[in-house]
Parts: structure tokens; C-alpha cells; sequence
């Protein structure tokens, strides 16, 4: 009678024990991720990132696959997501327009957002209209 109480009583410790260290376990996913955005030049536009998981929560964004550095114009908000007050077109790696993603990481991993593409809208003149367009050196994508 004593050695089954005393085992009843490790089972219920061990299941315990068990239960604890599931809890404790947090898994990483993202509550939210970018989506592919057109935007005007000196727009402002927000790129969404929200992860969950055990914290602390690191997030990153990578433009092209190369890390973002934050400045005047870019920058984490609290819950994550990417903000950009006046979005830049110029030539080369000064343009905003690329291929974003967000990294997350915690103690336990990492996770990568799928990619969300930036594309910056322009305004041409043709023939006296005005067209919004993708791009202005090649076919109209789409007019007004």
C-alpha cells in the first residue's frame, strides 16, 4: 500500500512535470504577414508584420535578402510591421521598391514571412492624359 501511493504519486509528478514543460513551450507563427503593395512615390505605406510566440521577439526585415536598417524614413513599429514615411524611387539599392520579408526569432527559432513585393506607381503623360501606371518606360499596365 505505501510503494502505490508512492508511485501514484510520481505518476502524477511526472505528468505534471509534463504538462509544465508543454506549456512553457511557445510555438512561433506570424499573426500577420506583408502582402504585395502599390504605392505612389512619397507615400507612406506600412508593410505588416505581427509574430506570436514566447517572448522576447525579435523582428527583422530583410529588402532583397539583405537586412533593413532603420532611419528617419524606415522604421519597426511595436508590433512589428515595417514603416515607411515617404517611400523613395531612385535608381538602384536607394529605391524602396523590392521584395520584403520578415524575420522573427525567439529563443526557440526563427520563422520567415513570405515575401511581399513593393512596387512603386508612377504618373505619365501621354498624349494629354494622365496615366497611373506601374511603369513608365514600356507598355501601360493599366490607365485611367
Amino acid at each position: 500500500p505505501r510503494g502505490g501511493k508512492l508511485t501514484l504519486l510520481q505518476l502524477r509528478a511526472a505528468h505534471l512535470l509534463l504538462r509544465i514543460s508543454v506549456l512553457c513551450f511557445s510555438e512561433l507563427f506570424f499573426m500577420k504577414e506583408p502582402h504585395d503593395v502599390t504605392v505612389m512615390r512619397r507615400d507612406a505605406v506600412i508593410l505588416d508584420c505581427q509574430a506570436h510566440g514566447e517572448s522576447p521577439i525579435d523582428v527583422r526585415w530583410l529588402k532583397n535578402g539583405v537586412e533593413v536598417l532603420e532611419n528617419e524614413r524606415l522604421y519597426l513599429l511595436s508590433n512589428g510591421s515595417l514603416y515607411i514615411s515617404e517611400v523613395e524611387s531612385r535608381r538602384g539599392d536607394k529605391s524602396d521598391e523590392g521584395h520584403y520579408q520578415c524575420l522573427a526569432q525567439n529563443m526557440y527559432g526563427a520563422i520567415l514571412s513570405q515575401s511581399a513585393r513593393l512596387t512603386i506607381a508612377s504618373k505619365c503623360h501621354h498624349a494629354g492624359s494622365t496615366f497611373e501606371t506601374q511603369r513608365c518606360d514600356g507598355l501601360l499596365m493599366m490607365g485611367s
